[in-house]
């Protein structure tokens, strides 16, 4: 069929179209429009004020402060501020997996989420929606401060919606006011997140060693907060992890397991306290759990083979280390585990095939590939090239962590680069602390003590002394820091001091008889209290 289209043209062409009707036609799609567009903000807005309206965070408001404060420019909106500061870094010196409080907590005084232009003023959402929860007589969950200073006492009442007035108190010298101030506040972010999370305080006080405080942050938690039970448990097993108290540490553990077995966090910390305990055969079937959990993180795996190491089973280790590289084929450090323990073993064919492995499953390039071929070269003996693969590593990444962990250890043993040794220490720490992935703690404590190390190698004894204090500060369990103060006080000359850690150190397990042709034990081998404390500690 054919469509003849003529007639239907010659219509078009014959109808009255003017200027004025476009016009018309125009206005009418631009009103239609109009109306569109103010329909939707209007909706989109009643969104945003009924979402504000059910919101139950809390608002952190402008502080009252004395007037002299307003002039040195202390205003309350600065205090207001810096309290958000010190929540962020009381919340990173606990370091929780757990879902943090702060989230509950919104500031009316940072930068605005919404601008809407009022009169000209210039309003946050919030502010709006905490204004009109306040002319519904809806209750604001806010925070809010008075400061006073009087005869260089300064003194703090933090109000709370939901608890009652907390006043803490800082007397000063006329040159640290700053010091007071942030002491005020500090205690006041200990007080927010003690009612927001209580677990997490429970964390602070036994990280700051503070053993009995923590204890009664848990056992309120128990009595009171029943949702919380199973966090309790678990941070009462790591108060006494803290203590050295293992045995008890795995009671309370297994109480955790079964009052919140969801919780997976409980069975890292029992299998890891099996381990330290050597209980592997305990702790194999808890990191068994684990890589079921997980079945994307080799560590549970690689645990699993040192577990098997320790029982003296190498089938079954070389087995878990294999899996450990198939949960994370791009992870170098299982390759470098399962290349250590071939290697202890004699099987330098075995170690060749894992790096063989390695090149099939990992997609390594930059500077993980030039960590892989450090590791090998490692193992096979080429320490001069495996530091020469670190260093094109570290000029490809300066910050890559799994880089340092390896170039600093050999930066100083081999090469003896004690400054390059502290001042990537000090890089390597400050990495680690800004990532949630990692365990900051031993990170610190490794690191500090290479620090500490570095600084008595270069005379720099009073340095080497705060940095293996704050080594050790980290886990007063472990006992190898102890040694490096041990060896600083040598270098002090200061032998009471010397004797003092380093019978500390073997107390907690140091096996001194690996060091004994080294400096400083060496030239203490014929001196009786040396002697009398090898044999009191005989392995």
């Amino acid at each position: 069929m054919k469509w003849n289209l003529k007639p239907i043209f010659s219509r078009i062409k014959k109808l009255p179209i003017t200027w004025s009707s476009v016009k018309q036609v125009g206005d009418g799609v631009f009103q239609a429009g109009w109306r569109l567009g103010v329909l939707l903000l209007l909706l989109g807005v009643t969104f945003f004020l009924i979402k504000g309206l059910r919101n139950e965070t809390y608002a952190i408001e402008a502080f009252q402060v004395p007037e002299v404060f307003e002039q040195s420019g202390y205003t309350g909106v600065v205090m207001a501020k810096k309290l958000v500061d010190e929540l962020n870094e009381v919340e990173n010196f606990i370091s929780s997996v757990k879902e943090g409080p702060l989230s509950s907590i919104q500031s009316n005084v940072g930068e605005p989420d919404l601008n809407v232009e009022v009169m000209g003023i210039g309003l946050t959402l919030n502010t709006v929606t905490y204004y009109l929860r306040d002319l519904l007589g809806r209750q604001n969950r806010s925070i809010s401060g008075e400061i006073t200073d009087i005869d260089h006492t300064l003194s703090l009442t933090l109000r709370m919606t939901g608890t009652e007035p907390f006043h803490t108190t800082y007397s000063y010298s006329e040159s640290d006011r700053s010091v007071g101030i942030k002491h005020l506040l500090h205690e006041a972010s200990k007080r927010i997140i003690l009612h927001l999370d209580p677990y997490r305080m429970a964390v602070y006080h036994y990280k700051k060693n503070e053993e009995e405080r923590s204890l009664e942050v848990i056992a309120d938690i128990i009595k009171n907060r029943p949702e919380d039970i199973g966090w309790a448990y678990m941070a009462w097993g790591n108060l006494h992890n803290q203590m050295r108290e293992q045995k008890e540490a795995i009671e309370k553990f297994k109480l955790a397991a079964e009052l919140a077995p969801e919780l997976d966090l409980i069975y890292n910390n029992w299998a890891w306290t099996e381990f330290r305990l050597e209980n592997y055969e305990a702790a194999i079937p808890l990191f068994e759990k684990l890589s079921k959990i997980r079945p994307d993180r080799g560590e549970y795996w690689n645990a699993i083979a040192r577990c098997y190491q320790g029982l003296e089973k190498p089938e079954e280790a070389d087995k878990a280390y294999a899996q450990a590289v198939d949960a994370e084929p791009d992870k170098v450090f299982w390759y470098g585990n399962w290349a250590e323990f071939r290697q202890q073993n004699g099987d330098t064919a075995g170690v060749t095939e894992i790096f063989e492995i390695m090149k099939q499953k990992s997609a390594l390039e930059g500077a993980h590939y030039q960590l892989a071929e450090a590791y090998y070269n490692f193992f096979t003996g080429q320490n001069a090239q495996a530091l020469t693969n670190l260093e094109k590593a570290l000029a490809m990444d300066p910050l890559n962590i799994d880089v340092l962990q390896q170039y600093v250890p050999l930066c100083f043993n081999v090469k003896k680069n004690y400054p390059k040794v502290k001042r990537l220490s000090y890089r390597l720490i400050e990495r680690a602390n800004e990532q949630n992935n990692m365990p900051p703690r031993y990170f610190r404590q490794t690191f500090y003590n290479y620090m500490a190390m570095a600084e008595y190698s270069m005379n720099q004894l009073d340095s080497a002394l705060v940095h293996a204090q704050m080594a050790i500060n980290q886990d007063t369990s472990i006992a190898y820091p102890y040694t490096t103060l041990a060896e600083t006080y040598d270098l002090i000359g200061d032998v009471e001091a010397f004797y003092k850690n380093t019978e500390i150190a073997l107390s907690k397990g140091f096996q001194m008889q690996n060091y004994l042709d080294q400096e400083p034990y060496n030239k203490y081998l014929k001196e009786k209290p040396f002697q009398d404390l090898l044999e009191k500690y005989k392995p």
